[in-house]
C-alpha cells in the first residue's frame, strides 16, 4: 500500500484532492490502454480475448463494492436507491432524485427487453433483485425466474417479493456459471451483475439454450469506446485488494463480434455521466445514512469499520472519475438486445 492509499485510511485527504488524484489516475489508464496505437489496440484486444477464452466464465470473487461480495445486503441496501437497482438510475433521466430515476431506469430496461404481460421471464440477478421485483410487479400475468448468487441475497429478494405480494416471482440460488434453469423463455435479461463476466461467447451460447425461438436476451455491459480489458488494473490496481475485484469492460465492436447464434437487433449506448451520477448518489446515501452503514460494517469489519468506510467511499470517487473522463465518453455501458433467429 502506498502512501496515498495510506492517507485515505488515515481520512487525511480532503474530496478535491482525492478527485484530482482519481483523475489523473483516469487519464493514466485511458492513455496506457492505447499505448502503440492501432496495432497495440489490437495486439492487447487478441491477448485479452485469448486469455478469457482459457478461463472461468465469471470471475469467481467479488470485491465489497458488488452486492455479490462478502458485505451483507443489508449493507448495499442502505447504499442505493429505493428499488435497490444496481446500475446506472440515471438513464435517459433528467430528475436527479433517486427514486423517480431508478423507476424511469428500470422502466426503460423493461421497454427495450421488448417485454409483454404473460411472457416468461428470466432475470439472470447479480444484484439485489431489484429487476426482477420491478418486473414481477410491472408483469402480474408473467412467471419471472431470477437468479441469486447465494442464500444471503435469495433470501433478501424473497422476503421483498412476499412483502410485495408478489406470488409470480421464484427465486432460485446458483452461481452463474452453473446455473441451468430447466427449462427456456421468452425473455431473459442481464443488467446487474454483467462486470463479473468474463468470456461473453461461452456464456452467450448457454443462455441460448434457455431461450425460447424468437425470444430475446437484453444485456447491459460496462463498455470502453476502444479497448477491453479488465479492471482493477495499475494505476487503479489497489481497489482489487478488497473493494473491486474484477470488473470486465468490453467494447460494442469486441461484444458483437461473440455472439454466435445469436442476432443482433439493436443497442444502446449509455454514458458514463449517467454511472457517475449513480456513485454520487451512493455517496450522498453513504453520508445521510452513515449510523446505519455504520452498523452493518462493524458487523463485516470491527473495529476497521472507520477505516472501510473511508475505503469504500473513495472506491466510488475513483469509479465515478472514470464514469466522467471525456465528458463519459471514455468508460460507460451499452444495453445490447439479442434475438433468438
Amino acid at each position: 500500500m502506498g502512501v496515498f492509499e495510506r492517507l485515505i485510511d488515515r481520512g487525511f485527504l480532503p474530496d478535491d484532492i482525492l478527485a484530482g488524484q482519481f483523475r489523473g489516475r483516469a487519464l493514466t489508464l485511458a492513455r496506457q490502454l492505447r499505448e502503440g496505437g492501432t496495432k497495440g489496440v489490437a495486439r492487447r484486444t487478441d491477448e485479452h480475448l485469448e486469455a478469457l477464452a482459457k478461463g472461468p466464465l465469471v470471475a469467481s470473487e467479488a470485491g465489497l463494492l458488488h452486492p455479490e461480495g462478502a458485505a451483507p445486503p443489508a449493507l448495499h441496501s442502505h447504499l442505493l436507491g429505493p428499488a435497490s437497482l444496481t446500475g446506472p438510475w440515471f438513464a435517459d433521466s433528467d430528475d436527479l432524485r433517486q427514486e423517480p430515476a431508478e423507476q424511469a431506469a428500470l422502466e426503460l430496461i423493461a421497454q427495450r427487453a421488448r417485454i409483454a404481460d404473460g411472457d416468461s421471464i428470466l432475470d439472470l440477478g447479480g444484484g439485489l433483485g431489484g429487476t426482477a421485483l420491478h418486473l414481477a410487479a410491472r408483469f402480474r400475468q408473467s412467471k419471472v425466474v431470477t437468479r441469486c448468487a447465494n442464500a444471503t441475497i435469495a433470501a433478501h429478494v424473497t422476503r421483498q417479493a412476499r412483502q410485495r405480494g408478489l406470488l409470480n416471482l421464484e427465486v432460485r440460488t446458483s452461481s452463474l456459471s452453473r446455473f441451468d434453469p430447466g427449462t427456456t423463455f421468452e425473455r431473459l435479461v442481464a443488467v446487474e451483475g454483467t462486470a463479473r463476466w468474463l468470456d461473453h461467447k461461452r456464456l452467450l451460447d448457454r443462455m441460448f439454450a434457455w431461450t425460447e425461438p424468437g425470444g430475446t436476451l437484453l444485456v447491459q455491459l460496462p463498455s470502453h469506446s476502444d479497448v477491453p480489458h479488465v479492471l482493477p488494473m495499475e494505476p487503479l490496481a489497489w481497489l482489487g485488494e478488497d473493494l473491486l475485484k474484477a470488473c470486465h469492460v468490453t467494447t460494442l465492436d469486441v461484444f458483437a463480434g461473440q455472439l454466435g447464434p445469436w442476432r443482433l437487433d439493436a443497442w444502446w449506448a449509455m454514458p458514463g455521466t449517467y454511472m457517475a451520477r449513480t456513485l454520487q448518489g451512493q455517496i450522498e446515501n453513504m453520508a445521510t445514512r452513515e449510523v446505519s452503514v455504520m452498523e452493518q460494517l462493524r458487523k463485516l469489519k470491527g473495529d476497521e469499520a472507520p477505516v472501510w468506510r473511508r475505503r469504500w467511499r473513495a472506491g466510488l470517487m475513483a469509479l465515478q472519475e472514470l464514469h466522467l473522463m471525456a465528458n463519459g465518453e471514455e468508460w460507460g455501458h451499452h444495453q445490447v438486445l439479442l434475438e433468438q433467429p
